[in-house]
Formats: structure tokens, C-alpha cells, sequence
């Protein structure tokens, strides 16, 4: 027995088109590519006559079939005003709603601008209430859906905080040459802190220039710890060696110390990336330190670091 090698044809090859006068007879219209029944709201599977026909007169024909002529078509407007009235309705939500996350997006931005505390969130809610109280009550109810809880707060910085990063990491991907500088200090927590500045150009010369990263280093801070530290944060923002140019540290011995320190063990890692010829500089981050050699203020400098040690000691 013969098989048919005929594919059977799909609904999406018929190219099928509604047509206008399907509407005043079978109450239906075409909104974004679906058919829709104003009566009862029912979707209609495709532009067949057929399933207009067949779906009208199962469930309509019996309560509309008496409008006829002026009637039918006034009756069709009303019809369509309905369905963009009710459409609007979850647009004008969906909007709120996106107007609301906007506003907690950007209150939580300048308390993380500010350095306050999360909790800030909940004490500004308490002042938007305020005014809304006394210039505008019909808007309270939306600012009462602001979510500013010093969880959600922290959420929506650290969500501003990933933004940033990525866009960060887009801009260096574009760099042609970028610079590093480096800066390692004690907090007020007595814990070293490493941070790492970038500034690139790309072949537009567009030039960024931003905190590429803050890392905590416990424990020992050698000329070594800092290079693996550096390492850590050239791989996760995926900078190459090659498009390195220049790098600038403070001036301590663990930073530029040849052999074991942090500037011996990156030129070495950067004769191993093929990188020959990069530019170093040192205390361009403390210019303090500059001025202190230049005129010569090397016994008030002393002064102020025995006394600084002293409370230290004693705290």
C-alpha cells in the first residue's frame, strides 16, 4: 500500500488574514495578533471564518441576533471601547508598578551614596507619608507600596551595585590600553584594604576611570599576598596582560620591592605574558608624601606618626 509523502500544512503556512467585516458580523477583532470575541473575551484559535462562525453561533447568536443595521454597529463601538478601557486598566497597573520599584531603586541609590544605614529607608518612607499627608492624599497609597525596609534596601543596592560592575566590565572589554593603581591601607577596624583603580581608553578615546575593586586582606600583607589579591581581580574582570600600560602604587617596601615584592613578582608575570616595556609609578596616589620630601617636613611628619602611634598603642 502507497504512504503519502505530503507534509501536512501548518496554520502558521496558510497565511491567513482577518477580515474587517468579521467584526460588526461575529462580534471579533484582531488585537496584537490574536483574535478576540468582545462578547465573552474568548480567544479564537485562528483566522479561519469557520471558528468565527462556529464560536458566534454556539454562544451569541441567540442574545445579538435581533441588532441589526445602526444598532449592530454601535453596539460593535461599545464593544471595542470596553476592551481598550480594560486594557489600559493593566497597563496603567503595570506602569505603578514600575514606577514604584523605580522610586525604592532610587532612594536606596542615595542612601548608598550617602553612607547611611539601611534602616534610612524606613525613616524616609515615614517623610514621603508626611507629604503626602499634606499635599497630595490621593497619592499615599502608592507611596505606602514603596518597599524601603532596610532588607529591601540592601537587596536594591546590591542590585545597583552588580549593574554597575557589569557595566563596568563592558567598558574594559572595549579598552585598547588601561592603567592600574593600587592602594593598600589599615580601616579603622585595623583591617588592610586593598584597592584597585582602573582608567582605559578605547579606540574612540572614550576615557573611564573608576574603583575597579576593594578586597580585605587578613592576615599577612607581603609584596606576594598583594600579587595573588591582584591576580584574583585582573582574572574576574577579564584584563588581559597585553592591554596593560602603566601601573601606580604607593611607596612602601612590600609594593616595590624588586624581588619578593609586589612589583618584582608583576613584571615577572608580565615577562611571562609577552608585556616588555610598562610604565611604573609610585606615591602618585599619597602626594602627601611627595611634598613631605620636597620641603623637607620630615620632623613634623614624625612628630604626628609617634603620636598617632602612641594612642594607638594605648588604645
Amino acid at each position: 500500500m502507497a504512504t503519502s509523502t505530503s507534509k501536512k500544512r501548518k496554520i502558521q503556512e496558510e497565511n491567513r488574514s482577518f477580515k474587517i467585516e468579521w467584526e460588526i458580523k461575529y462580534f471579533c477583532v484582531e488585537d496584537s495578533g490574536k483574535f478576540i470575541c468582545l462578547i465573552c473575551r474568548e480567544t479564537i484559535a485562528s483566522a479561519k471564518k469557520g471558528n468565527f462562525e462556529r464560536h458566534y453561533n454556539t454562544k451569541h447568536q441567540s442574545n445579538f441576533v435581533g441588532i441589526l443595521g445602526e444598532s449592530r454597529k454601535t453596539k460593535l463601538d461599545n464593544l471595542k471601547r470596553n476592551l481598550k478601557s480594560e486594557q489600559s486598566i493593566f497597563s496603567k497597573n503595570d506602569n505603578s508598578v514600575k514606577s514604584i520599584t523605580a522610586v525604592s531603586f532610587a532612594i536606596s541609590n542615595i542612601i548608598a551614596k550617602r553612607m547611611k544605614p539601611f534602616t534610612e529607608g524606613e525613616f524616609m518612607k515615614e517623610c514621603l507619608n508626611e507629604f503626602a499627608d499634606q499635599c497630595c492624599p490621593d497619592k499615599k497609597q502608592l507611596i505606602q507600596q514603596v518597599s524601603l525596609s532596610a532588607t529591601a534596601v540592601m537587596r536594591r543596592v546590591e542590585s545597583i551595585s552588580k549593574d554597575i560592575h557589569t557595566q563596568l566590565l563592558e567598558k574594559t572589554s572595549c579598552f585598547s590600553f588601561c592603567s592600574l593603581a593600587l592602594d593598600e591601607s589599615k580601616d579603622i577596624c585595623d583591617i588592610e584594604q586593598l584597592a584597585i583603580w582602573i582608567r582605559g581608553v578605547d579606540e574612540n578615546f572614550n576615557i573611564t576611570e573608576e574603583l575597579l575593586s576593594l578586597r580585605s586582606m587578613h592576615g599577612r600583607t607581603r609584596g606576594i599576598d598583594i600579587f595573588e589579591e591582584f591576580l584574583k581581580i585582573v582574572s574576574e574582570n577579564n584584563i588581559p596582560a597585553l592591554k596593560l600600560s602603566g601601573i601606580s602604587t604607593d611607596g612602601a617596601p612590600s609594593m616595590l620591592g624588586t624581588g619578593s615584592g609586589f612589583k618584582g613578582q608583576v613584571l615577572r608575570w608580565l615577562t611571562e605574558n609577552n608585556v616588555t616595556e610598562i610604565s611604573w609609578c609610585h606615591c602618585i596616589i599619597h602626594q602627601e608624601a611627595l611634598c613631605v620630601k620636597t620641603l623637607g617636613l620630615e620632623n613634623v611628619m614624625k612628630l604626628i606618626v609617634d603620636v598617632v602611634n602612641f594612642i594607638r598603642s594605648n588604645e
